[in-house]
């Protein structure tokens, strides 16, 4: 039997990069929040349908590194693969409490979509403007697709 989960959920701080006092491996810890969402088509807008899971996360070697490289200090969303369990810990009041964990095995950050991006001016060198390509088309504006390719 195995336990393997696989989470997406959005970042709930900076990713922390350690590294372990005696072997010197890399750690990133985290945590991501995923809350169920619904649309509802009578207002049109997403709404929250359901308690927020926090995750506490963490991952290992090269994984780590590349995770908060990728990550840096911005926000976004990650997906994780692996093992799921539970922390205990005591609170300032002395109370228990616990955490849902996850040990990844994977990660994949996603950043935060960006604005869409302007229209392309007419002075943009990146533009695919070439002879017989109307309006920049990128696809060469209907060139005959039955002739093979010069090269």
């Amino acid at each position: 039997m195995t336990n393997q989960i696989v989470l997406t959920g959005n970042l709930g701080g900076p990713i922390e990069l350690r590294y372990a006092p005696n072997s010197g491996d890399p750690v990133a810890n985290f945590s991501l929040a995923d809350t169920p969402r619904r649309f509802n088509k009578q207002t049109n807008e997403w709404e929250d349908a359901g308690e927020t899971l926090w995750a506490k996360c963490s991952i290992w070697g090269a994984e780590a590194e590349a995770l908060a490289q990728a990550a840096g200090d911005s926000k976004g969303r990650v997906t994780v693969v692996g093992r799921a369990g539970w922390e205990t810990f005591q609170r300032r009041d002395g109370s228990e409490g616990a955490a849902f964990t996850i040990r990844a095995t994977a990660a994949t950050f996603h950043p935060p979509k960006q604005q869409q991006a302007p229209p392309v001016s007419e002075g943009d060198p990146f533009a695919s403007h070439v002879p017989g390509n109307p309006a920049g088309d990128p696809w060469g504006g209907g060139q005959d697709f039955d002739t093979p390719a010069p090269f």
